[in-house]
């Protein structure tokens, strides 16, 4: 007696049982009350109401006093910049700076204020608000002092050179000091 046998892949195996499993699954009927599932529990706008709410105001960075801080800001170091401009270009010097040009000058003081922007932002955003506010308002205050200075004086400082002498009275005599390239040298008559 001759065998038929069919050689089917796995994968054919596999759908060919999947078939036959929803043929079999179709021919069941399920009873009604199992058939309808209860209703989801859904959320209610009145549910929601019960939460309690943030009240507090919400708090921006760039709010009024912010941008009077940031305004009072430029404008001390603008002024400083110009005045300190003004110096160099008469032949005075500046004391506190690395730079003695005059673009390189504003862009020192001018970056101070990114600096200063950027240090009150962060201390802002890490909760510290009023330490961010006291950065804001005091970051220009050399700004402030290198103006008051410059206007107290009336003129501009210059920064001594090899050569140049002064009148110097030491102890009632009329003394004359001369810069030299080692140093200073006081000659008294």
């Amino acid at each position: 007696m001759a065998s038929l046998t069919f050689d089917f892949p796995q994968s054919c195996r596999t759908v060919l049982l999947a078939v036959l499993a929803g043929a079999l699954c179709s021919s069941v009927t399920v009873p009604e009350a199992v058939a309808e599932l209860p209703d989801a529990p859904s959320v209610s706008l009145s549910a929601r109401q019960g939460i309690p709410r943030d009240t507090r105001p919400v708090l921006r960075y760039w709010s009024p006093d912010a941008k009077r801080a940031l305004t009072f800001s430029l404008a001390a170091r603008a002024t400083d910049a110009a005045l300190t401009c003004r110096n160099l270009t008469a032949g005075g010097g500046e004391r506190w700076l690395p730079v003695h040009s005059c673009a390189g000058t504003a862009v020192w003081i001018m970056g101070g204020q990114a600096s200063q922007s950027l240090v009150a932002w962060y201390l802002w955003r890490a909760g510290h608000r009023r330490l961010a506010r006291v950065v804001s308002w005091a970051g220009a205050a050399p700004n402030v002092a290198g103006v008051a200075y410059t206007l107290a004086h009336g003129k501009s400082t210059r920064v001594p050179r090899v050569g140049d002498t002064f009148s110097t009275p030491i102890a009632g005599q009329p003394c004359v000091t001369v810069v030299t390239g080692t140093g200073l040298q006081t000659r008294c008559k």
